[in-house]
């Protein structure tokens, strides 16, 4: 995939941003007297981060990742102990119990299956990515461009380091054009500088978000008018899925509620009609180039609907965050406490969610909504 960087004009004392084509009149917006003259930018410490900021470290989806149905296996298990203490089993019951643990033991086999399966084709190093749903940028590309683990790693450069000790990210650097800069993310050098450039301040990630002083140090923006065919139909068909999905009589306002609050796009209740201009507007101006992006986080959420694992976390994942919302729950550092009585829900969303989920907290369960309603009615 082809991506543009173009060059933001900028006043010379030399006027040579003033210069114009010959032909058209039109000015060339060029800041540079020589074509060789090109910005060059390589990844700098943060303290935010503790590292560089290579724009590798942000979470995405796991293709490796091997499922496990914890939600079922957790129902199944549960119900499989309930009749296994009950001592007056009827023959009906004891047929159950017998269909379920079979289910169950072939559930658990066959993921041990796929596990193996997947660890044998990951190699060395690896196997622990078929055990994570989520990785970072950095381990995703690592392992797509055949590197060794750590090997984008973002670690700082040290005094005291040697010649031996200098990483690939300390040297690399990327060099932008005084003009059109055209970036192939098929070459690994080429997709590495693309998310580092999503990650600098001195590049925003389209020309609305530059004028709209997003990146007041912006030298350079991501152009998002002079995509290639295969990159502007596919932003095309993304925001066009997005908008039939938000469309179907299936997502309805309570969804839609759901998905908003497990976003951060709201913190309180929307009519109808507010529900979907915010929806459609988040669609709208979302970059979709960019990593996690707005219209993929929506629809991410919305192919949830169609499964009754997906609308149970749809339905927990907007409690957890009504919950965090109203300071019931605290959410440090993405770990999730409750406040009242010091209990971890998760030391992440989905763990959180899952917590939720767990019919053996029922109480706990409970006892939150109970917090919750208490809050919302004072």
């Amino acid at each position: 995939m082809k991506i543009f960087i173009q060059s933001i004009p900028r006043e010379t004392a030399s006027k040579i941003h003033e210069f114009k084509d010959m032909k058209t009149g039109k000015k060339l917006n060029k800041t540079k007297s020589a074509t060789a003259c090109k910005d060059s930018y390589q990844p700098l410490y943060s303290t935010k981060l503790g590292g560089l900021n290579t724009g590798l470290l942000d979470n995405v989806e796991n293709p490796w990742y091997v499922e496990r149905k914890e939600a079922e296996e957790l129902k199944l298990k549960a119900e499989i102990d309930r009749l296994a203490v009950k001592t007056d089993k009827t023959e009906k019951e004891v047929k159950e119990f017998n269909r379920l643990s079979e289910q169950y033991d072939l559930m658990k086999l066959d993921y041990a299956r796929n596990r193996e399966a997947a660890i044998s084709k990951l190699g060395k190093g690896w196997e622990y990515l078929a055990d994570k749903k989520e990785i970072t940028r950095q381990e995703l590309l690592e392992k797509k461009h055949g590197r060794t683990p750590g090997f984008y790693t973002n670690r700082p450069f040290r005094k005291t380091d040697s010649k031996e000790d200098i990483t690939f990210m300390h040297t690399f650097k990327v060099s932008l054009n005084d003009g059109t800069t055209v970036i192939d993310t098929n070459n690994p050098d080429h997709e590495l500088a693309y998310y580092f450039l999503l990650a600098s301040k001195y590049v925003a990630n389209s020309k609305r978000e530059y004028l709209e002083h997003k990146y007041p140090y912006a030298t350079h923006y991501i152009s998002m008018q002079e995509e290639d065919e295969e990159l502007a139909l596919k932003a095309r068909k993304l925001r066009n899925d997005a908008v039939v999905r938000l469309s179907s009589e299936d997502l309805t306002d309570e969804y839609k509620q759901m998905i908003c609050n497990i976003l951060n796009w709201t913190k309180v209740s929307l009519t109808s009609s507010q529900l979907y201009n915010l929806i459609s507007s988040k669609i709208e101006s979302a970059n979709v180039n960019k990593p996690n992006n707005d219209v993929a986080q929506f629809m991410k959420l919305a192919k949830m609907i169609d499964t009754p694992t997906g609308r149970t976390y749809l339905k927990n994942g907007s409690l957890l965050k009504e919950l965090v919302n109203n300071r019931i729950v605290s959410s440090n550092q993405d770990t999730y406490v409750w406040v009242s009585r010091g209990i971890t829900l998760g030391s992440n969303f989905d763990e959180a969610v899952s917590f939720l989920d767990d019919p053996n907290k029922s109480t706990h369960i409970d006892s939150l909504k109970k917090e919750l309603k208490a809050k919302l009615v004072a």
